[in-house]
């Protein structure tokens, strides 16, 4: 009997100490690749745990499309990017996406991926120069994609409608 709960207890211990063997390898790699691309909660949280200072984002929001975003992905290696996508009220469905990059290659939501331009315009927000595309996202309906420079970072903003709303948002972020 007294073997037995010898047994018992170092089962126990031995199980104790594999579960504390996985929580510390599961805590490393968030603390040792707090830059490299992960999701996060809020622009606050990117900012305090990326450290990045300036982020760009819509002070304004056509009434169907729902705050806060439903998805903020963020790097800082190997160049700074912060993916924004927000949701519609009614479809519940991702209608807006809002990229700030370093870099020159960007996320691509295949839903929202225009498969057909057919219309391609120079378009300036506060004397920055940028690119109006509108035409047709891969579900078949309309989309307008506006790229600019702002700095050091690229900006595109991707809205499943028509260009009027996605202007007006991105007039909101160019100040």
């Amino acid at each position: 009997m007294l073997q037995k709960i010898k047994s018992f207890i170092y089962f126990i211990a031995v199980l104790i100490v594999v579960i504390v063997v996985l929580k510390v390898l599961n805590w490393l790699p968030v603390n040792f690749q707090k830059d490299y691309i992960r999701q996060f909660s809020s622009y606050e949280e990117v900012r305090r745990d990326l450290k990045i200072s300036k982020i760009i984002r819509p002070k304004y929001f056509p009434e169907n499309i729902l705050w806060p975003p439903e998805h903020i992905i963020a790097q800082k290696r190997p160049y700074i990017t912060i993916i924004s996508e927000f949701k519609d009220k009614l479809t519940n469905e991702i209608v807006l996406v809002v990229i700030q990059t370093e870099g020159k290659n960007y996320y691509k939501r295949k839903e929202m991926d225009l498969v057909e331009i057919k219309e391609k315009a120079k378009y300036t927000i506060n004397n920055t120069p940028g690119n109006l595309e509108v035409g047709l996202c891969s579900d078949g309906s309309t989309c307008s994609r506006l790229t600019l420079k702002v700095e050091k970072y690229n900006i595109i903003v991707i809205l499943k409608s028509p260009p009027f709303e996605l202007l007006k948002i991105a007039e909101s972020m160019i100040q």
